[in-house]
């Protein structure tokens, strides 16, 4: 028998090993949000009501974040080569900085308005939690299973350390489960789309 697997869902991971330490940006995202905080007192957000976010959304322009965004550009291109796109100009539409405070978590979401999505990680802590990747469809008839394995799971832990970056489509939902240290875990978020020519419009 022929097991043909179809519409496969990639996440693409590059360690970076130093970049945070060399830029400062742990420091620089702390302070963006220790002094500045863009803080959610509503329950419908994605984030915990304590969490903290930078207010500006657009970190791309600061002199500080170019080299990661063009670490950044560099995977985006083998990207496009992998999934065999026409020619696309790259935009980092949109930057922010979270901290995740102790025992709170990320709710399960996506990114619709882009084509793809990111993180790049600024600390590290053996029990931060994982980020957590959802399976697209919705089984209404799920079966027990006697083990998890790629064609039978709902869901993709994908661990996370210091220097690393994460890129996903954007559509892919995710979530970040409950942190159970007492340290504030700190990353950068990022979406991206690709400008050109597409099928039902230009964009």
């Amino acid at each position: 028998m022929i097991v043909q697997p179809i519409f496969q869902t990639p996440i693409f991971i590059e360690a970076f090993p130093g970049l945070t330490d060399e830029l400062g940006l742990d420091e620089y995202i702390k302070q963006c949000c220790y002094e500045t905080p863009h803080t959610f007192d509503n329950t419908e957000f994605i984030q915990s009501r304590r969490d903290l976010q930078t207010v500006d959304h657009d970190l791309q322009k600061q002199e500080i974040m170019q080299p990661l965004c063009r670490k950044i550009y560099d995977i985006m291109h083998s990207i496009i080569d992998i999934y065999q796109y026409s020619t696309y100009h790259i935009e980092i539409t949109s930057m922010w900085g979270n901290i995740q405070r102790p025992n709170t978590h990320f709710r399960r979401h996506s990114h619709y308005n882009n084509m793809f999505s990111g993180v790049f990680y600024l600390n590290e802590n053996e029990n931060f939690p994982n980020i957590m990747f959802w399976r697209p469809e919705e089984q209404s008839i799920d079966p027990k299973k006697i083990e998890f394995n790629p064609f039978n799971q709902g869901s993709y832990f994908q661990e996370t350390k210091k220097d690393t970056l994460i890129i996903f489509p954007a559509w892919l939902q995710h979530s970040v489960e409950l942190n159970e240290t007492d340290e504030d875990r700190v990353n950068i978020s990022f979406n991206v789309m690709l400008r050109g020519d597409y099928y039902n419009v230009e964009l």
